[in-house]
């Protein structure tokens, strides 16, 4: 197998190609090279894909997005595996693809991330969509996204909690996890995931 770079990865399957059917690659280096200078992004289209970090890799999968001419972009938590300063360059790219009229569905549960880029937002909970609107405050997206206000004390609502053992966690359905070891409430209080509430007191 040979060494994949960037220009190779971004148009994967739509190569461009010369005369015989063969792959053109000093085209698809040049048609990458213009993606890079759309995104404002200091990429080498040759560089070898498996030697650059993960926020290289995401830029590379924004770029096969935008080589296909998208207009709807969706990122699912994508900071999740980047460092601080790999996230600021990430919203810098983001506001600059709204600018070009690149819409972006971005998907997290970090209010600082979507009051950072935001323009409208959308409430998923419990698997229903409560609704999409632009931007309230802070207080009345805690109490839409967890079902109160992020100082206000869980329900006694589950046989665990009547017996006194656990704690509060938003992402529980019941509003209380009877084992708040963080792995084993990350399997026995999915489907929702958002961090640990504070102990009850």
């Amino acid at each position: 197998m040979g060494i994949e770079v960037l220009a190779g990865d971004i148009y994967l399957t739509t190569e461009p190609l010369r005369g015989g059917g063969l792959i053109n690659d000093r085209e698809a280096r040049r048609r990458a090279a213009e993606v890079f200078n759309v995104m404002e992004v200091d990429l080498d289209p040759g560089a070898v894909l498996g030697n650059l970090s993960t926020a290289f890799w995401q830029l590379t999968e924004i770029a096969k997005a935008l080589a296909q001419d998208a207009q709807v972009l969706i990122m699912d938590e994508p900071p999740a595996s980047l460092a601080k300063h790999e996230t600021e360059h990430l919203f810098q790219l983001v506001e600059r693809l709204k600018a070009r009229g690149i819409s972006i569905v971005y998907i997290s549960h970090r209010m600082d991330e979507v009051y950072r880029i935001a323009d409208r937002i959308t409430i998923l909970r419990d698997g229903q969509r409560l609704f999409t609107k632009p931007l309230i405050l802070a207080e009345g997206l805690s109490r839409c996204g967890i079902g109160r206000d992020a100082g206000e004390a869980m329900p006694i609502s589950s046989p665990a909690r009547r017996s006194g053992r656990g704690a509060a966690c938003p992402t529980a359905s019941s509003g209380w996890c009877p084992d708040p070891t963080p792995r084993r409430c990350a399997v026995a209080c999915r489907p929702r995931r958002p961090p640990h509430g504070p102990p009850d007191v």
